[in-house]
């Protein structure tokens, strides 16, 4: 390295009745840092399907990040590979379901295929255990018109109200705040950890055919 990039020592002096001692501090260089390489669509496929089969994490939020750039191909191969696995690790299990709790309405918007992220997430989450729910969601009017109910409902009413009078409205429709119950056949896992306690969303996933007393609780215009 030239001398100039090369950090001046600092003086220190110290003085102890008749001797002085002198501390010279010599910073050390720091090495520039050197951004990752983003990873290629065949390779952000190929690292989350390894990590499904072996647990394997390296890249695997980079993965993840490449993925969502597509236009909806390679999570959809993502969740097919997941159904043909008879049993997918825990890394994976844990980084799906934390990706879809952060981005869920993007994908589910590309892949247009309930259907499909249905019965993966039954393949790959473990089964829900717990008792009937009431759940609430904030759902975009003209969704709900379509009958395209999504699959995120949370037992905090606030929650959903937020996304009813705030996301929802911002698409040139209004937002509707939606209250059904759950029976537990219909509910297809409970809120993981970023759900419940960093976000304080409590999100279940749910199969929307299969909620019943479905009913608007209010609704909310567009926002200007």
């Amino acid at each position: 390295m030239p001398d100039s990039d090369i950090p001046s020592p600092t003086h220190f002096e110290h003085s102890f009745e008749d001797q002085r001692i002198v501390t010279l501090r010599i910073p050390l260089p720091t090495a520039p840092f050197s951004a990752l390489p983003p990873l290629s669509l065949d390779e952000a496929e190929e690292c989350i399907i390894a990590a499904m089969h072996s647990g394997t994490t390296n890249n695997l939020r980079r993965a993840f990040d490449t993925v969502h750039e597509d236009a909806g191909v390679a999570f959809r191969n993502v969740l097919e590979a997941a159904m043909r696995c008879e049993r997918v690790s825990e890394d994976f299990r844990e980084a799906l379901h934390l990706d879809w709790t952060e981005r869920g309405f993007r994908l589910r918007a590309k892949i247009q295929d309930d259907d499909l992220i249905i019965r993966a997430f039954r393949q790959v989450f473990p089964p829900y255990n717990g008792g009937k729910l009431v759940l609430y969601r904030g759902e975009r009017a003209d969704e709900l018109e379509a009958g395209r109910i999504g699959l995120n409902w949370s037992t905090d009413r606030e929650v959903a109200m937020r996304f009813a009078r705030g996301l929802c409205t911002t698409y040139g429709c209004d937002g509707v705040l939606l209250v059904a119950t759950a029976e537990p056949s219909a509910i297809i896992t409970g809120p993981n950890y970023h759900s419940a306690d960093h976000l304080r969303e409590m999100e279940h996933v749910v199969d929307p055919k299969m909620l019943v007393e479905l009913s608007e609780v209010e609704r909310f215009p567009p926002s200007t």
